[in-house]
């Protein structure tokens, strides 16, 4: 982007989640007046830090990947990219108030087995059928448990959306496509 390319034009920014600072920070070097308006009484939008007796939780994305664009902004606004330290690596899932690494029981897990025998055999039976959402997908081909505390629970942290509203082919039609297939094994040749 070149400098001034706004030259003092105002630009409101709705939010202070991450992209709408971000945004303002592009715009602003863009030589735009921004302003920025936030509902919340914080910045960070659905990325915060709460304190649990559990330990500490991240309410969204723990970390983000450094690139050259990424590492200037810093530089630029004066922050310090920090080093994750290794034990942010670790998932855990809340379940019955508790938080697992694996939330699963012994027969919960065998049918997740089997999904991905059936996936690595016969991928037709399990693929996603038309207007199916993902909640009912994920039941259907592993069950309930694996269903609400793996699947569900994943998209959520991913998507931030309603398991019971997303659809499953779009969501998870690219692992049952022939093309896609063919080029993900012709990246690992």
């Amino acid at each position: 982007m070149s400098e001034n390319l706004g030259r003092g034009r105002p630009v409101l920014v709705v939010g202070a989640g991450f992209s709408g600072l971000v945004s303002a920070y592009y715009l602003n070097k863009a030589g735009f007046q921004v302003s920025v308006i936030e509902a919340k009484e914080h910045a960070g939008g659905l990325i915060s830090s709460i304190q649990t007796s559990d330990g500490l939780i991240e309410t969204a994305a723990n970390g983000l990947l450094a690139n050259r664009d990424v590492e200037l902004m810093l530089a630029d606004i004066g922050v310090q990219a920090m080093e994750t330290e290794s034990h942010a690596n670790r998932r855990y899932i809340l379940r019955e108030g508790r938080a697992r690494r694996w939330p699963l029981s012994f027969s919960a897990s065998l049918r997740v087995a089997w999904f991905v025998v059936r996936f690595m055999l016969a991928r037709s039976r399990v693929q996603p059928r038309a207007k199916e959402t993902t909640s009912a997908w994920a039941t259907r081909v592993m069950g309930e448990e694996a269903s609400a505390y793996l699947v569900q629970t994943a998209l959520q942290g991913i998507y931030a959306g309603d398991p019971n509203r997303m659809s499953a082919s779009l969501v998870f039609g690219r692992f049952f496509s022939k093309t896609n297939r063919a080029a993900r094994a012709k990246n690992f040749r």
